[in-house]
């Protein structure tokens, strides 16, 4: 008799056996046959159920397996597992964060006493195979007892499953999101990365909050910049893409003025045109974005610390300097986009200051997760990181380069350092764009360094604003 309720093929197997070795967790869970002796059989039954696109139940199966039967089938009707279904069908990643999670609680669900039950359910299906008729009736009502009470007990269980399937979905959605903040990485780099990496991403997110959270709100940043990108690409056309039918005379395709030359066919120009199929160039236009690198500056003083909201962005008690690395990570995937070079400034106090470069908008996941977990917990002192991007703005490779200041307040700025920043933005024809968090402290100094200021007192009514301006650079 069978030991899978999910039917499942030499494939399937080898799907789930990847799962199992790229996965510590489901390893461990599946030798705790203590808990639950056929454990290995309903984690590889509940990844095929989550994984395959079309899942059967197996009807003959041996009743040593008949709670994971049983399991399956009360999974399998709730509305959650449908829309589960919906991230984790052919999703490798997916499926085993989803079989971790529900096998787990299902291990911490079934009482140890069950087991006994079912062993004893299996004695008595052996013993009517072979029982006299005067044994059947005794046989068959303990079977009918044995099987009721393993109802019982899945029935009782449902509501962990439930639980368990709103926390997989939970976990796998902030994945997702999440994975839009290592898009400077490269779409095909996470894409390609074995099971076993991307599992080991998925742990490091779930093991460090603070890279969580940025990645989750870096994730939303970057459909905000991306869409900006595209709303300001509608310009007038240039170039010539196909054919369409139209009545644009300026637009209209020679061959077409010829119906003019012969009063026979003058007719059928002023036709086509009443009626808009005359035959027109499609073109489209295309801005000349802004293509030089992009220098942003993050404030890793100790107030930054603080939360911009209690829930913001979909994301928990987000720090100022969360939002603002979270925003570093929008703006260099636009870099990557364009292939215009990134630079972020770390500063802080005089003697706080590190520059992380991303040739070309380029970055590894080592560098990513190196960039939001860096932080000083210092001071505020502007001159040190004014002085570090005016050297590189004056150098071949950050000329003309975007400038953008990110900070929580400060109190002053030498003369003489905003009358140098100034002549080199003089020169080198930089713009330069500063944005201050939860406070006002400061505006008027930031205005004489910077083209544009934005004050964000109430982010949810005033960062839109300022992230429109800074992502259309």
């Amino acid at each position: 008799m069978n030991t899978q309720a999910i039917i499942q093929d030499s494939i399937d197997k080898d799907d789930f056996n990847e799962c199992r070795e790229s996965a510590p967790k489901i390893q461990a869970m599946t030798q705790k046959t203590d808990a639950l002796a056929t454990v290995a059989e309903l984690a590889a039954d509940v990844f095929a159920s989550f994984y395959q696109p079309a899942p059967q139940v197996e009807e003959n199966i041996d009743p040593q397996y008949l709670l994971n039967k049983k399991l399956i089938e009360r999974l399998s009707q709730s509305a959650s597992y449908h829309h589960l279904r919906e991230e984790t069908v052919n999703d490798k990643l997916a499926t085993t964060i989803t079989t971790a999670t529900i096998t787990e609680k299902i291990i911490q669900t079934i009482p140890p006493e069950l087991r006994e039950e079912i062993a004893r359910l299996q004695e008595v299906q052996e013993a009517l195979e072979n029982a006299e008729e005067t044994e059947m009736p005794t046989l068959q009502a303990e079977q009918e007892t044995l099987t009721a009470a393993i109802e019982e007990q899945v029935d009782e269980a449902s509501g962990h499953i439930r639980a368990a399937m709103k926390d997989a979905q939970g976990e796998v959605n902030e994945f997702k999101t999440a994975m839009h903040g290592f898009s400077l990485a490269g779409e095909g780099k996470i894409d390609n990365l074995p099971l076993q990496g991307k599992l080991k991403l998925f742990q490091l997110l779930k093991a460090n909050p603070k890279i969580q959270r940025v990645m989750q709100f870096a994730g939303r940043s970057i459909r905000i910049a991306l869409n900006t990108q595209r709303q300001r690409t509608i310009h007038p056309p240039t170039t010539t893409i196909g054919i369409q039918l139209g009545n644009d005379l300026t637009k209209t395709l020679p061959s077409e003025f010829g119906y003019l030359a012969d009063d026979d066919t003058e007719i059928l120009f002023y036709l086509k045109f009443v009626e808009g199929t005359l035959l027109n160039y499609h073109q489209i236009g295309h801005e000349n974005v802004g293509q030089g690198p992009i220098i942003l500056a993050c404030d890793e003083s100790a107030s930054m610390t603080n939360p911009v909201a209690e829930l913001f962005g979909g994301v928990e008690k987000l720090t100022r300097e969360e939002w603002s690395k979270g925003i570093a990570l929008a703006m260099a995937t636009i870099a990557k986009r364009q292939k215009r070079d990134f630079c972020l400034i770390h500063y802080a106090s005089t003697g706080q200051q590190q520059v992380a470069t991303f040739p070309k908008g380029e970055a590894s996941i080592e560098e990513i997760t190196a960039t939001i977990q860096h932080f000083f917990n210092g001071g505020t002192d502007f001159s040190p990181m004014m002085t570090k991007a005016a050297t590189l703005i004056t150098s071949s490779q950050w000329d003309k380069a975007d400038c953008i200041i990110i900070s929580d307040g400060l109190t002053h700025i030498p003369p003489d350092d905003i009358a140098h920043w100034q002549k080199v933005k003089a020169e080198r024809k930089f713009r330069s764009y500063g944005i201050l968090i939860g406070t006002v402290q400061g505006q008027k100094l930031l205005q004489t360094i910077c083209d544009s200021t934005f004050t964000l007192l109430d982010m949810f009514t005033e960062e839109e604003t300022a992230l429109k301006t800074i992502f259309s650079i």
